[in-house]
């Protein structure tokens, strides 16, 4: 039978810790050493103290922007709801959270007082430290200003460890600058459906090459700052487990159907090698394996990765996919039941909810009370979390505004261009590269990707599905197009058409030639040269295409930038 007991009187304040430890409590509330005792001793110690709904709250992470408002200072920007935030982390005892905060960018400087708000918040509560998780996929690609690495598909044709050691490195670096140490990557799955939307995050499709690769990332990830930063320890986080990439399909989410050979013969390898480099941390997929949803199977999550793979980390879920039992997966009755499924099938260890931390609460805690969930599955994956947390030095380290490393953000050019320029692939050649810069070449640039910093940045950059290109100037900070490094290089020989837009529609060429005359005026009065096989009559141009190819007939060389839209996961519904 359900409680009936109201949700503010069941969370209460967390169960707020009793007189008798209050000693423990100032010890790791104030950042105070606490050398006196083993890291295994003062997480037992703390658990002691910790009521139920304490140990529930460990084991929930919100979505940061459950907790914004608008900024009356600033339209369009977002800041922290102080209100909202002492409600979900100071009384309900939501132990961490993740994303970015939406709206206009915050600033190095901004983003790291938020954290620091946040830890403010537990403090004054007497809560843990709130870890929070961020999707730092290709540098610090939510920190305003930090260098971007490579996209991992590109880090991947490197075939040099050392790069995916140095992108972690830089990433990692730069997202503990702003207070945030937890790093939501690298991506370990292999990239064998060439239809699923996330292919450029993986490391390609060869086990050994996403097993290198991933690892090294990881490493670099995790190295210790010496330089005297807070935080100075970070957490990386190796995900989907496992099959995620493997859609039958093709198509984001979908089921994953993998004979077991194949799973433990291709899929695995990398998970060995990231659980050998010690990841703190592994994200479990959306996808069901052979019918059974990831977040709630026992082969997956108890034998193989507890049990056989050995990891003693932290498991946390995807984006709401405990609620997507009930929501997607269609096995649970409701939300109650999808939680307790989860709990007691799997070995997650913290539920991204992201919206509703009291009905996680509620959930968990009516289970406990109807028998369904015993309290020793909370308090394992309780303990995880606070060990994870001593780990990172999050009990020891207080953060202050001023931090060594935020001067650093965006100081990296010079390693970024050497980690590009190692991912080019040259396919073929004929002589046509390097190209000619003598005044006598002309050069046509053309293409939906040849004038944006976006579509030559892609995913997980600067928003989650990518920054809008009408939002360019406001998100990138530094970087050429490849228009303009031609403009750079050859200036007089170059000229400019965008053929069509990236979904291969008509585009405004909505650039002056040099002698400031219209692309159009220009296109006009060669339009009549074009030859026959063109195929586009002797008339004028009537659309972008046609304005590119009549340029194209006049020049020595056409470079054609291609690609496509920025996208990040593209759910199936």
């Amino acid at each position: 039978m359900t409680n009936t007991l109201s949700r503010k009187s069941k969370i209460s304040r967390g169960g707020m810790w009793t007189l008798v430890h209050l000693t423990a409590v100032i010890a790791f509330v104030t950042g105070g050493v606490l050398a006196e005792a083993s890291d295994h001793e003062f997480i037992q110690n703390l658990m002691e103290t910790m009521t139920l709904s304490d140990k529930i709250g460990q084991m929930a992470q919100i979505d940061i922007n459950e907790m914004t408002e608008d900024d009356p200072l600033e339209p369009g920007k977002k800041r922290l709801d102080m209100a909202r935030v002492k409600t979900v982390i100071g009384e309900n005892g939501v132990g961490s959270v993740l994303n970015y905060i939406q709206g206009r960018p915050f600033t190095p400087k901004e983003m790291r007082e938020a954290t620091m708000l946040i830890q403010e918040v537990a403090k004054n509560f007497s809560r843990p430290p709130v870890i929070w998780g961020l999707d730092s996929v290709h540098g610090a690609n939510y920190v305003h200003g930090a260098i971007l690495s490579p996209q991992p598909i590109n880090i991947a044709a490197t075939f040099n460890t050392s790069v995916s050691y140095a992108a972690g490195q830089l990433a990692s670096r730069d997202t503990r600058a702003v207070g945030i140490n937890w790093l939501f990557s690298p991506l370990m799955g292999l990239a064998i459906e060439p239809f699923w939307s996330r292919i450029y995050e993986t490391f390609g499709e060869d086990p050994l090459v996403v097993a290198a690769m991933g690892s090294n990332m990881i490493a670099g990830i995790q190295t210790d700052l010496q330089d005297g930063g807070i935080p100075s320890k970070a957490a990386a986080c190796a995900k989907h487990f496992v099959g995620y990439s493997a859609p039958h399909n093709g198509h984001d989410r979908s089921p994953a159907w993998i004979p077991t050979r194949h799973l433990y013969q291709y899929f695995v390898p990398p998970w060995q090698a990231a659980i050998q480099e010690q990841v703190l941390t592994v994200m479990e997929s959306y996808s069901e394996t052979d019918g059974v949803p990831n977040v709630a199977n026992p082969n997956t999550l108890r034998y193989l990765l507890r049990q056989r793979l050995g990891f003693q980390g932290v498991l946390v879920t995807d984006y709401q996919e405990i609620l997507n039992l009930k929501n997607w997966h269609h096995i649970s009755r409701n939300e109650q039941d999808a939680v307790v499924h989860s709990l007691r099938e799997g070995s997650v260890d913290m539920s991204m909810i992201p919206h509703d931390e009291v009905s996680f609460h509620d959930s968990v805690s009516d289970g406990v009370a109807n028998g369904m969930l015993v309290e020793e599955r909370i308090n394992e994956s309780a303990e995880r979390v606070l060990k994870l947390k001593s780990t990172l030095n999050m009990f020891h380290e207080e953060l202050v505004l001023e931090d060594v490393n935020l001067d650093k953000i965006g100081q990296d050019e010079e390693s970024g261009l050497d980690m590009a320029r190692q991912s080019i692939v040259l396919v073929k050649n004929n002589g046509a590269l390097p190209l000619n810069a003598s005044p006598a070449k002309k050069i046509l640039v053309t293409g939906p990707s040849s004038n944006s910093l976006v579509y030559q940045s892609g995913g997980w950059t600067g928003e989650w599905q990518g920054v809008s290109v009408s939002e360019e100037n406001r998100f990138f900070t530094y970087g050429e197009t490849v228009l303009a490094a031609m403009n750079a290089t050859f200036g007089e020989s170059v000229t400019y058409a965008c053929g069509v837009d990236i979904m291969g529609d008509d585009c405004e060429d909505n650039l002056d030639d040099k002698d400031d005359s219209s692309i159009l005026d220009q296109v006009n009065e060669i339009y009549g040269e074009v030859k026959d096989w063109v195929g586009f009559g002797s008339g004028p141009p009537s659309n972008s295409m046609e304005r590119a190819a009549a340029l194209a007939s006049e020049v020595d060389t056409v470079v054609i930038c291609i690609g496509e839209e920025s996208y990040t996961e593209k759910v199936n519904f």
